[in-house]
């Protein structure tokens, strides 16, 4: 898939937070309204979580049904759970606090900006946690060439040696079918 692929991807990979600050809308507007005083700011919000969780299932059944199958010869491989946890934690750390008051808006489109440019010319790509809420987990595979590659699958014990059929979704990146 294409770079414009990759993007709705890791945006779509910030769903859980997405959800957090509709939450953190929701119960401020019920309790202190200290940061917005009109419901209307929480239905973008809680509409773009929806669109994020569409958007990721949107992009497993692309790359299922259009992206060119492949063989990967997997010699051993080691689960990626750990980053889920991280990023998670991540997510859910505005629950803490939430002011958007303070927020430097330069800062944040800068940060966003640099986000965006790193995403397009790099290999990093975030762990989709919705998509792991389904059923799918995210192993590192070392391919017969040396080379670590990140496996998406649905298998519950995951095999390196059954694994044959991939579809590369992104730069390194492989979906099992």
């Amino acid at each position: 898939m294409n770079r414009f692929a990759k993007i709705l991807w890791t945006i779509a990979s910030y769903c859980p937070l997405y959800i957090v600050i509709t939450i953190m809308l929701v119960v401020d507007f019920f309790t202190a309204k200290s940061i917005i005083s009109t419901p209307w700011w929480i239905l973008p919000f809680g509409i773009f979580s929806v669109l994020s969780i569409c958007g990721s299932f949107f992009l497993i059944s692309y790359a299922r049904k259009h992206v060119a199958t492949t063989t990967l010869n997997v010699v051993s491989a080691s689960s990626k759970d750990t980053e889920l946890l991280g990023s998670m934690t991540a997510y859910l750390l505005p629950l803490l606090t939430l002011v958007f008051n303070d927020v430097n808006q330069v800062a944040l489109i800068c940060f966003l900006v640099i986000l965006a440019f790193m995403l397009l010319f790099t290999k990093a790509i975030y762990i989709n946690p919705i998509i792991c809420i389904v059923g799918y987990k995210y192993y590192s595979a070392q391919a017969e060439s040396g080379m670590n590659y990140t496996v998406i699958t649905k298998q519950r014990r995951f095999n390196p040696q059954k694994v044959k059929a991939v579809k590369e979704i992104f730069p390194e990146i492989y979906l099992e079918v």
